[in-house]
């Protein structure tokens, strides 16, 4: 079981906290994991530096395509909150596949209906 398995519920307070509930009833704060004293440590040249190292960086791209007018940004469509009752062991298996499991979810059935869309239904 996952640490995210075992939270009922999450509650963001108005300074920011988070606070957690587990099955039992028992309440504490979220802690986070980043160092921030590390990142208040670095210097401007140490998060350039980063910037240009980072291969997933646009900018270090040379074949990315930064004409806007040529090239515009193009978002998703919307996504629609719905209900959905799924059996408990196909749930169970997308959650262990890793976090994103709605995402999963909505990739496998888009994949569904592009295939049956090109079958002619």
């Amino acid at each position: 079981m996952t640490e995210n398995e075992r939270i009922v519920r999450a509650t963001r307070l108005k300074d920011g906290r988070v606070l957690l509930e587990e099955p039992d009833g028992s309440l504490h704060f979220a802690v986070g994991k980043t160092d921030w004293a590390a990142v208040h440590a670095q210097t401007e040249e140490d998060i350039a530096r980063q910037i240009a190292e980072d291969p997933d960086d646009p900018a270090n791209d040379p074949d990315y395509p930064d004409d806007p007018v040529k090239y515009p940004v193009v978002y998703p469509p919307p996504k629609e909150r719905i209900t959905v009752r799924l059996d408990k062991d196909v749930l169970d298996w997308l959650r262990t596949q890793g976090p994103g499991y709605q995402t999963r979810l909505n990739a496998i059935l888009r994949g569904y209906m592009e295939h049956a869309r090109k079958r002619g239904g």
